[in-house]
């Protein structure tokens, strides 16, 4: 908790001093969860999965404890929940949702504390606070300030629980066709559909000249999305960023990579 910024730590206090109390979710809880990621994306304009998504998830998941519903509350009314998916010795906060009034008494940051306290006591070494935006990322890894159109968005949200950046790797695609491959470089060209030329593969902690792997992905990540930002008015359609981001709490020592929990 000491990593955290300090406004967190003391909104999780204060959620505490008013009333919020944060409970484990029930098979039954899945229809409350789901209301209140439905208000979220409405608020927010993205598209979820629909219930029974959630309602199979947690029927295939839940006998073996790997999925884990977290709701917090004020007076019995729920505020907003968190589905966390649990495996290996990660736990994964994979979806959250917020009923988006209330905000002064704090109900997600203590959410999300919460589910970090379950995740340590219950022996995981890792909390993953799943993605956030590249041009934070990179600010991070560079030492830099958070970029000012970021002050208020779910990056600085995650960024208070404190953290360290993760960068992973791209993803990749294979057409053993010969022809349809070149058919799809041709189409990708025509579009405008980034390549990214750093985004390749890692099997190797060193290259030839000793260089950190992770360190040539950061500054491929950085050049590419520089010229992505410099290319974006010009494409036909959006694409995304061509190198993905993660944030991890971490209790320990900082490096760039998840830390273990202090247990």
């Amino acid at each position: 908790m000491s990593q955290m910024r300090r406004t967190t730590r003391n909104n999780i206090q204060l959620a505490q001093d008013q009333g919020i109390r944060v409970r484990e979710g029930k098979g039954e809880d899945i229809a409350v969860f789901y209301e209140l990621l439905k208000a979220t994306s409405q608020r927010r304009k993205f598209d979820i999965e629909d219930k029974d998504y959630y309602l199979n998830l947690w029927r295939l998941l839940e006998p073996h404890a790997h999925v884990k519903l977290f709701i917090a509350e004020y007076e019995h009314e729920a505020l907003s929940g968190m589905l966390t998916i649990a495996f290996g010795d990660t736990v994964v906060a994979k979806r959250f949702g917020w009923i988006g009034t209330m905000r002064w008494l704090r109900p997600n940051e203590l959410l999300f504390w919460k589910a970090m306290e379950w995740s340590s006591a219950n022996g995981y070494h890792f909390f993953d606070l799943d993605g956030i935006d590249v041009s934070a990322a990179i600010a991070l890894l560079q030492g830099e300030c958070l970029p000012r159109f970021l002050r208020y968005s779910d990056t600085r949200f995650k960024l208070g629980l404190g953290g360290c950046a993760v960068l992973l790797p791209s993803t990749y695609e294979f057409v053993s066709n010969r022809t349809l491959g070149l058919l799809l470089e041709t189409s990708s060209s025509l579009l405008g559909i980034a390549r990214c030329k750093h985004c390749s593969d890692v099997s190797s902690p060193t290259d030839d000249h000793g260089t950190s792997a992770q360190a040539n992905l950061v500054a491929g990540a950085i050049e590419c999305t520089t010229q992505y930002q410099k290319e974006k008015r010009r494409r036909p359609l959006g694409i995304r960023a061509t190198t993905n981001f993660t944030l991890a709490h971490r209790q320990g020592a900082g490096q760039l990579c998840l830390a273990h929990f202090n247990t």
